[in-house]
């Protein structure tokens, strides 16, 4: 999973989805899936999946779990603090309850350090997207 979230097509989908994400900011996805070009919201789309099936194989043990924060956990703060948390979560999907479940298994089981390093690294990048960013 860590091959295909830094290989080359979720690389463009990650980039493309931001960039588009920068210019809607504030708006929910349910509201995105309308306003945004069809590839793009492919790409949305692309990200989110992923993170949800990251999710089902942290909950079903088909990962190796003590490795997810590390390799994944940075580009997942990022995701969810720049857009999960106020665009996402709050439409109680099944797949949004499976991104919010995988922050929280994130929080519980990162080091204190992993944490703050996700925060720092990734607070230059929060911004352009979300202002109000607290990193939490």
């Amino acid at each position: 999973m860590h091959r295909e979230l830094h290989g080359s097509e979720m690389l463009r989908a990650r980039y493309r989805a931001s960039a588009a994400l920068q210019r809607t900011s504030g708006r929910s996805y349910l509201e995105l899936e309308h306003e945004l070009e069809p590839e793009i919201a492919g790409d949305l789309s692309l990200v989110v999946h992923f993170f949800e099936r990251l999710w089902i194989a942290v909950d079903h043990h088909a990962i190796a779990r003590e490795h997810v924060t590390r390799l994944f956990g940075s580009t997942f703060h990022w995701w969810y603090e720049a857009t999960f948390r106020a665009q996402f979560v709050p439409l109680s999907t099944e797949v949004s309850r499976s991104i919010q479940l995988l922050r929280e298994w994130m929080v519980r089981n990162a080091s204190a350090e992993q944490i703050e390093e996700w925060r720092s690294s990734n607070e230059q990048w929060l911004h352009p997207i979300n202002p109000a960013a607290d990193g939490a």
